[in-house]
C-alpha cells in the first residue's frame, strides 16, 4: 500500500469524525444504532466510563469540566457534532442547573471551530416558545424565558448562530417537543400509564383535556440524523405536527394493554396552554422527512418493552 494512499484513508476518516454528547441518554440510545459507522468514526463523551466493544469509542469526559473537554476535543478533533447532552427532571424547567449547561455548550462550540469543526447539530426544545400560540413557527412565533429551561436554550441558540455564522460553521437548531419511548423515565406520562396498568394500579391522568405533539423516540433519532446529514442551517422544529389529545394517548395504551378501568382522569379547575403542537412545515417539505411509525404502533412496542423491562 502506498504512502499516499494511506495518507488519503486517514484524510478521508478526519473529515468524517463524529462527536456525539447524550449518547447514553433517551435519544442517545436509539441514535447511535442508526449511524452508519462505515461513513462516521463515531466518539461519545460519557460522563462514566465504558468498557463494552463496539464500533464506537467512548470517552470518559465531564462536559462542565473545560480542560478535560479540551484535552478530548485536541484528541479527536471531530468534523461533525451532534450535541444531545442536558440534564432536566420531569416536570422541572427552573433548575440553576441550566446555567451550567449553556456555559458547558458555548464551550463545547468554542472548541469545534478551534479544532476545525464543519457541522454541527444541537438540541433545542418546543419549551423556548410561547405556548399561549398553540402552533408553534419557527417564523412566526415567538419565544418565552417564563423558565430558566426555555431562558438558557434560547441563550445558547442565540449564541449558536452569531458564533457558528461569524466562522462559517454549518449549523442546524432542533426544537425537540414531546417524546415517548422504551427506556423513557418512568415518572413521564406515558411510561407512567403504562407501568401503572401493568403493574394492575391506577394510572392518574391530570392533564387529559390537553393536546400535544408526541413523537416516538426512534423517528425523533432518524429525524435528527436526517438533519445533520441535511444542507439546512438554522432552527427546525421536530415533531408530528399532529396535535394528539392526552386522553386519547392514555385510553390507548389502556385499550392495547386491556386494562382502560384503571386509567382515573383528573380534570384541573383551570386549564391553560390547552393546545402546543410543532409546525412541521420546514422539516416536511423543505428537509424532506415525516415519520415512519403510528402512534398505536409505536405503543405497541413501547408497552412491549415495558413488559420485558418493569
Amino acid at each position: 500500500m502506498s504512502q499516499l494512499y494511506i495518507i488519503l484513508i486517514h484524510s478521508i476518516k478526519i473529515m468524517n469524525r463524529l462527536l456525539v454528547t447524550g449518547g447514553s441518554g433517551f435519544i442517545g440510545q436509539n441514535l447511535l444504532p442508526i449511524i452508519d459507522t462505515g461513513k462516521y468514526e463515531v466518539h461519545c463523551i460519557s460522563s462514566k466510563k465504558r468498557t463494552e466493544a463496539s464500533d464506537i469509542v467512548w470517552h470518559h469526559c465531564n462536559l462542565m469540566e473545560q480542560r478535560e473537554l479540551a484535552k478530548l476535543f485536541q484528541e479527536v478533533q471531530p468534523s461533525h457534532l451532534i450535541h444531545l447532552a442536558w440534564s432536566t427532571e420531569p416536570g422541572q424547567y427552573n433548575l440553576p442547573d441550566n446555567f451550567k449547561w449553556m456555559e458547558a455548550g458555548m464551550n463545547l462550540l468554542k472548541l469545534f471551530q478551534e479544532y476545525g469543526g464543519k457541522r454541527v447539530l444541537l438540541a433545542g426544545s418546543g419549551v423556548e416558545y410561547d405556548w399561549s400560540y398553540g402552533q408553534c413557527s419557527e417564523e412566526t412565533t415567538p419565544v418565552s424565558n417564563e423558565t430558566l429551561y426555555g431562558a438558557c436554550k434560547n441563550l445558547l441558540r442565540e449564541y449558536s448562530h452569531a458564533f457558528l455564522k461569524h466562522h462559517k460553521i454549518s449549523y442546524a437548531w432542533c426544537r425537540l417537543f414531546f417524546i415517548y419511548g422504551p427506556s423513557e423515565n418512568p415518572l413521564r406520562l406515558v411510561p407512567h400509564v403504562i407501568t401503572s396498568l401493568l403493574n394492575g394500579e391506577t394510572a392518574t391522568v391530570r392533564s387529559g383535556d390537553l393536546y400535544r405533539d408526541y413523537l416516538y423516540v426512534k423517528d425523533y433519532a432518524d429525524s435528527l440524523l436526517h438533519v445533520m446529514e441535511s444542507d439546512f442551517q438554522g432552527v427546525v422544529n421536530i415533531g408530528s405536527g399532529e396535535p394528539n389529545k392526552i386522553e386519547y394517548i392514555a385510553n390507548l395504551i389502556g385499550e392495547i394493554i386491556g386494562r382502560n378501568e384503571l386509567i382515573k382522569f383528573e380534570r384541573p379547575a383551570r386549564i391553560t396552554n390547552r393546545t402546543v403542537v410543532a409546525d412541521t412545515s420546514i422539516l416536511n417539505n423543505q428537509i424532506g422527512w415525516k415519520p415512519k411509525m403510528s402512534v398505536k404502533e409505536s405503543l405497541v412496542e413501547t408497552i412491549e418493552w415495558w413488559k420485558k423491562n418493569l
